[in-house]
């Protein structure tokens, strides 16, 4: 779905333009006072961590709990972040809580973790937080009104996989099954960009359908370099999908094709590609200049926002992409 905006004439990145939407921060409304038992064991001290930073440490990863205390968990999240590589042991041990929240904020500060080393658990986590799950938004259950947390799950996770596509492809090839349609799309974005060959066969007709004008802003400009990055391997799916294509799609399967062939170079090759695409007036080449997903996705942590914009999963209608090609 192409956009036109005043900014995207003076090329300012996505990430830019809308990167208020995920660091504004509405604190959690409630009345209660207690604080839960977390469903995550307390770690056991790291080396140059006192007891008593240790006890606060636990007590910040029990905050960070789904629950009904008013903020607790943006405090928490402030709090274990300035404790840097410190935190790891207690935020691994919170990857294991049954409580979604604790997991999905847990890994949000590993992410944030200059040179952590994922483990499997930690990309199985971020995987999972790949579905249109609310984050950064939220509803309480209790109170029955809306949150804004500081965490754009989805898109981080996105961004931070695309460096471990390799470690998570057993993760991120059970996504491709998924039963939400955004972490089946943004999984088969991460195979495209991770080159992942043993599920191109399932992730291809996924991304050629993101292709197609629909009303979800911004996936077209996700799944395009997705597939270019499957390289000559990608092709023939292509090529099998053209007579099915619309305008849109048209033009971005040649323009893939075409970079395929021959990759842009010169300033002339790349207006000659402006010309080739209607889908955004951002990059010259929506094919060959996006480098990292996590800027592509245009609206933070959902495919679409506001009530207004957002098509509920019956209202989302994409083609069938029979490429007659078998594994």
């Amino acid at each position: 779905m192409r956009y036109n905006t005043i900014l995207a004439k003076i090329l300012i990145p996505p990430s830019v333009i809308f990167g208020f939407i995920i660091t504004s921060v509405t604190a959690q409304e409630s009345d209660a006072s207690e604080i839960p038992a977390t469903t995550a064991a307390d770690a056991p001290p790291p080396l140059g961590l006192t007891p008593d930073q240790q006890t606060h440490i636990n007590k910040l990863i029990r905050d960070l709990h789904d629950d009904d205390i008013r903020a607790n968990a943006l405090h928490a999240l402030d709090d274990l972040h300035d404790f840097g590589p410190l935190a790891i042991p207690a935020l691994e041990t919170a990857l294991f809580s049954d409580d979604w929240q604790q997991r999905q904020l847990a890994a949000h500060l590993l992410r944030r973790i200059d040179r952590y080393q994922p483990t499997r658990r930690m990309l199985e986590v971020c995987v999972e937080g790949l579905r249109c799950d609310g984050l950064p938004y939220g509803h309480n259950k209790r109170t029955g009104r809306e949150y804004c947390l500081v965490v754009a799950n989805a898109r981080s996770g996105i961004a931070y996989l695309q460096q471990h596509t390799t470690e998570a492809e057993d993760f991120i090839s059970q996504a491709l099954d998924s039963d939400d349609h955004q972490q089946q799309f943004m999984a088969a974005c991460l195979a495209g960009y991770g080159n992942l060959r043993n599920v191109l066969h399932r992730a291809a007709p996924i991304l050629i359908a993101h292709l197609f004008d629909n009303n979800i802003p911004g996936d077209a400009n996700m799944a395009a370099p997705s597939l270019y990055r499957y390289g000559n391997a990608i092709r023939p799916y292509l090529k099998a999908a053209l007579p099915q294509a619309d305008r849109q799609a048209r033009q971005l399967i040649n323009l893939i094709l075409l970079d395929l062939d021959s990759p842009p170079i010169t300033r002339q090759d790349f207006y000659h590609r402006a010309e080739m695409q209607q889908i955004t007036e951002i990059n010259w080449d929506p094919v060959f200049e996006v480098d990292r997903l996590g800027n592509s996705i245009r609206w933070g942590n959902k495919l679409c926002t506001t009530a207004a914009l957002s098509p509920k999963p019956s209202e989302i209608i994409l083609p069938d992409i029979k490429t007659g090609i078998t594994h």
